[in-house]
């Protein structure tokens, strides 16, 4: 049995080890999926070992107020396989027709799909192949999502569902001001997960900060240099992350700040129009800018 600490960047599955079933059937799993018992000559029990699958689909699809949109897709997979893993797969359809293939992955990884039309429908379809299954999956699972910026509901690994910018700096855009800045996030499918949420605050102009703590559903992060005074234009490039315990990062995303422009005047939810990425416009604030 694979022990707790080797399987916990894989969220809400068990990863199994040789079984008496027989090559080709089923396994469940803790979440109530399936895995895939698969022959495979490096095994120490029976040739038999199993694989399973964890995987994510965020949607970062987005439209702007300037009339703009794009389709893009962040894929995270983590494959757990006692032995005799070969590669992984992941094909994109749109209305059936393939639109992109990943080929030759690796167990654990991501890649971002921008090949897309926002308000389109995707399949996303993950097949795990074996050594001695070399052109036959010994496992699929797909994701089917429209390219709204809603992740969809089913992923097994975490996701990041909303994250805003307050800029609560003081001073004008070319003078002096004193920063002062936090990140807001929620995120879903951390439950067992004992992962981090890593925020970047990086800058040409000011000081920059790396900031890294325990995930959590919600919480709220602080840019540990507030207070400090900086003169002049200041941009900020923010990157929140969600990083696996082995250090892989699961999801991303980042936007830009100019700090000082819209400080102390949020609106009236308490969260600066300006400063929230396009794509969750709709649900946290849907007035027009």
């Amino acid at each position: 049995m694979t022990s707790d600490g080797d399987r916990r960047g894989v969220t809400r599955r068990k990863v199994l080890a040789g079984s008496a079933l027989a090559v080709g059937a089923s396994a469940s799993l803790a979440s109530g999926t399936t895995g895939a018992y698969f022959s495979d000559d490096e095994s120490a029990t029976d040739n038999l070992s199993v694989a399973s699958l964890a995987k994510a689909v965020q949607d970062n699809s987005s439209t702007n107020w300037l009339g703009g949109s794009t389709a893009e897709f962040q894929l995270t997979h983590q494959v757990q396989m006692s032995g005799g893993f070969d590669r992984l797969e992941i094909v994109v359809r749109n209305a059936s027709t393939v639109v992109q293939t990943y080929a030759n992955r690796p167990k654990d990884g991501t890649v971002t799909f921008t090949g897309g039309t926002y308000g389109e429908t995707y399949q996303f379809e993950f097949a795990v192949y074996a050594t001695d299954s070399a052109t036959n999956p010994v496992m699929v699972e797909s994701v089917t999502d429209q390219a709204d910026g809603n992740s969809p509901s089913n992923n097994d690994l975490p996701t990041i569902d909303s994250w805003s910018i307050q800029d609560n700096s003081q001073g004008g855009l070319i003078g002096e001001k004193t920063i002062d800045l936090e990140v807001t996030y929620q995120a879903s499918n951390i439950a067992g997960f004992s992962g981090s949420v890593r925020v970047q605050f990086q800058s040409n102009d000011g000081p920059s900060a790396t900031v890294t703590e325990p995930v959590q559903s919600s919480d709220t992060i602080v840019f540990p240099h507030n207070g400090q005074t900086v003169t002049g234009l200041v941009i900020y490039q923010i990157t929140i992350e969600i990083v696996s315990p082995e250090g892989t990062v699961i999801v991303s995303d980042q936007d830009t700040e100019w700090v000082g422009t819209w400080g102390g005047s949020p609106n009236s939810n308490g969260v600066n129009r300006s400063e929230i990425p396009d794509r969750f416009r709709s649900r946290v604030n849907p007035e027009s800018p």
